[in-house]
This record gives structure tokens, C-alpha cells and sequence, in this order.
């Protein structure tokens, strides 16, 4: 059977996961507003390209416009590119991200070469391209090391089993929130102004390099502002059954409640959702969906009444959502302050710096594992701490036990008279 194309992540957010970003996301803000770790992070970052097939090449012309769009992208945003109307401002949301990658075992600042590129010998069937652990033995197999120090960056064809889904299904990418590596399709590489000449219509809007910059996301703790479970389309998104939708928004705040991905948006509909004012979903189409019948929203969760914000337009434009590349313009605040707030805490895992000064610790256990805090070791802690306190206590209490009581004063007194 052939293959199926499809813009998934192929990993399900776990609760762990959600609630490790809200409390990045929470950090992020209060660094914010105080003025603390301003300035451009700096990230390292390894390029590797593993072909599955002899035919199948990557220039090094693609991966150096890859690595120039990755920069563009995360040191500022491209609102500017997105239409607006007095009915809705989307850029109000954006933020510049001012994050740099620079190629491993360079200085910060330094140019991609041909020799920063690790190409490697044919990938073997019985490697499963949809798992990032056993893709990285593999490639650790080779003498690579892919251990702490920088973002990984694989380029080669990935694609989920049939375990996951009723056929085998190509992906553009997927990267576990919170790891080091992302795995992405070669055939998605490359920039705007280089994009990538595959003739396979799937990929037609998928070329442009923002593949990378969205499962780079993932890996700096981003999560989708959408549910991982299909949501039904005439579910209402408050009240009984809609927890999944409520559990996402809280890792995006500055967003509208979301039922599904914006799969499917293309260029078009950049001007399409702002036409005469008129209030659109996810899709730029009526968002109260009366044309098909529906008493909820379709995709979204805004009607003609319901308000995000002072309006009732979505914000379908940035990186963490299912958009094809041209709809792909920047980060939301509330998704810079989560990835800083991750480099702070976590940015050894990526040789992150920020004026000079190494960042973070190291946090990850292994290539799957989210980066989080470990609230037992504090408990620990403070267990031990409690209980050696007791211990004392009852030495004391015994130590005074056994020593005799000194007399009282009158005591003493009547003692000297008796003599």
C-alpha cells in the first residue's frame, strides 16, 4: 500500500510534559517582567543527513538555506507578513524569540560549512525511522555521539508504523518536547527563497524549512495549542468534554480555545481570513459554520459572539500549529517566554550560552525523556531533613535523661545549712 503524507509529530503529549511547559511558561513571564536573562541566547546545533535510499540527496546549499531560515525565524518574528485589519490585530500576540543557532564546535557567529554536515551510509531497514531512540543508537553506532551539547538535527524520511495508524504514514518530522534531537524529512528542507524542488504535491507547501523551526519548538518545551485526541466538530469547547481542549490552552494562553490542527491552511488564506472583517475560524471560513448547519464552531472555538481578546478571529499563523510553511510567521509571547525560560533552566542539553555564561544543567535522561524538574528529589530532601531533625531531638531528649538534675537553689541553700 502506499504511503500516506501528513504534517504529524507522531508523539502523544503526556500530562508530565504539559505540566512542565506551563511551569516554563510561568518562569518565562517572571523573568520577563523582571528583566532578568535578556539578550540572544545562543544555541549549538549538528546537522546529519541519513539517507534511506542510494538516489535520495541533500545539498549542502539546502541544509546552509535551512540553517539561515531557522535564524531568521527564531531572532524575530515575521508578523509583518500577516494582514490585518481594525478588527483584528494578530501581531499584538508575536514576539521576537532572539534565539541563534551556530553550528557545532564553532563560536557563536560563525558560518555553516560542508564539513558541519554529517553524512551518513544508508540507514538500515530494520532501523525504525518513527522512533528517536533507536534512530539515535544507530547513529551513535556510526561514532557520532548525540549526548548533551547541542540540538541534533537529523535529515532522512521518517514515518510512523501501521501500530500508530491503519497504513504506514510519512511524516514531515517529529521531535519529543523538551529532547535534543528532531528528526526531520530531507524533502522539507530548505527556505523561502530556496525551497526545496520536490515535485511531490504533499510537499508542495511544506519546502520551505519551517518543519525544522516548528519541531525545534517541541524541542525547546513548545507544545501544539490543539488536543493530540480527535475532538468531535460539534463539540462545544467549554463545559463536560472538553478537558483535552482546556488542557492545551493552558500552554498557550495567548491563544483562543482550539479544537483541531490548522491542517490544510495554505497561503491563500492569509488574505482569505481578513476579508471585509468578517469574523473567520482556523480554516478563514465563517466561524460559526451556520452554512453546514453546526450550532458550535467547526475547527475553532470563536463565534459571531463568542470573543478572544475583543474580537473573533483566531491566530492560526504561528510555528507550533499544522499550517502550511507560507502561513508560518513567528512565535506567540507566551511560547518565547517558555523556550527562554527552558535554555535558562535546561540549556547545557543544547550548548546554550547567553552573554558568554553556560546555561542550565544537565536534565535529560535519555533522547525520549522531557526535561523537567523532579519535585521527589525535594521531597527527599526535606524528608531527610525532617527526619534527621526527630533524630536529634530524641538524642537530646535522651542525652538530658541521663544526666542527673541539678538542685534547686533552695535546694543548694538547705543543703549548706544541713552542713
Amino acid at each position: 500500500m502506499e504511503k500516506q503524507m501528513v504534517r504529524r509529530c507522531g508523539y502523544a503529549t503526556s500530562d508530565k510534559a504539559l505540566r512542565a511547559t506551563v511551569e516554563r511558561l510561568r518562569e518565562g513571564q517572571r523573568y520577563r517582567e523582571d528583566g532578568r536573562f535578556q539578550g540572544t541566547f545562543q544555541v549549538a546545533v549538528r546537522y546529519y543527513f541519513a539517507p534511506l535510499a542510494a538516489n535520495q540527496s541533500l545539498s549542502f546549499h539546502q541544509v546552509e538555506a535551512q540553517h539561515a531560515e531557522l535564524n531568521r525565524c527564531y531572532q524575530a518574528s515575521l508578523v509583518k507578513e500577516i494582514p490585518n485589519n481594525s478588527v483584528y490585530d494578530c501581531a499584538s500576540r508575536f514576539a521576537d524569540a532572539q534565539i541563534q543557532f551556530f553550528p557545532w564546535g564553532k563560536a557563536p557567529g560563525e558560518a555553516l560549512a560542508e564539513a558541519d554536515v554529517v553524512r551518513l551510509p544508508l540507514v538500515p531497514s530494520t532501523v525504525n525511522l518513527g522512533q528517536a531512540n533507536t534512530l539515535a543508537s544507530w547513529i551513535q553506532a556510526q561514532g557520532y555521539d548525540l549526548g548533551h551539547g547541542a540540538l541534533h538535527v537529523v535529515f532522512t524520511e521518517p514515518s510512523l508504523p501501521r501500530s500508530h495508524y491503519s497504513q504506514s504514514v510519512k511524516i514531515l518530522g517529529f521531535a519529543v518536547p523538551g529532547s535534543n534531537l528532531a528528526v526531520i524529512n530531507f524533502k522539507t528542507v530548505g527556505s523561502p527563497s530556496v525551497p526545496n524542488l520536490t515535485d511531490l504535491p504533499e510537499f508542495q507547501e511544506a519546502n520551505q524549512g519551517h518543519t525544522l523551526v516548528h519541531e525545534a519548538g517541541h524541542c525547546l518545551m513548545l507544545q501544539h495549542p490543539f488536543p493530540d485526541v480527535e475532538i468531535p466538530l460539534r463539540q462545544p469547547c467549554t463545559g463536560p468534554g472538553s478537558e483535552e481542549i482546556q488542557r492545551t490552552h493552558s500552554t498557550v494562553p495567548d491563544l483562543p480555545l482550539q479544537k483541531r490542527s490548522n491542517l490544510g491552511l495554505k497561503a491563500a488564506d492569509l488574505t482569505l481570513a481578513v476579508q471585509g472583517g468578517v469574523a473567520k475560524d482556523n480554516r478563514g471560513k465563517d466561524a460559526s459554520r451556520v452554512a453546514v448547519g453546526l450550532s458550535v464552531p467547526y475547527y475553532g472555538c470563536l463565534t459571531q459572539t463568542q470573543h478572544f481578546l475583543g474580537h473573533t478571529l483566531e491566530c492560526p499563523w504561528h510555528y507550533m500549529d499544522y499550517g502550511s510553511d507560507p502561513t508560518m510567521k513567528g512565535f506567540l509571547q507566551s511560547q518565547v517566554d517558555t523556550m527562554r525560560a527552558h535554555l535558562v533552566k535546561h540549556g547545557s542539553v543544547y550548548g546554550a550560552t547567553l552573554g558568554g555564561q553556560t546555561l542550565g544543567r544537565l536534565a535529560l535522561r535519555n533522547l525520549q525523556d522531557p526535561a523537567h524538574d523532579h519535585p521527589w528529589i525535594w521531597a527527599i530532601v526535606v524528608g531527610v531533613l525532617f527526619l534527621g531533625g526527630m533524630l536529634w531531638v530524641l538524642w537530646k531528649v535522651r542525652q538530658a535523661r541521663r544526666q542527673p538534675e541539678k538542685p534547686t537553689r533552695e535546694e543548694q541553700r538547705a543543703q549548706r545549712d544541713s552542713v
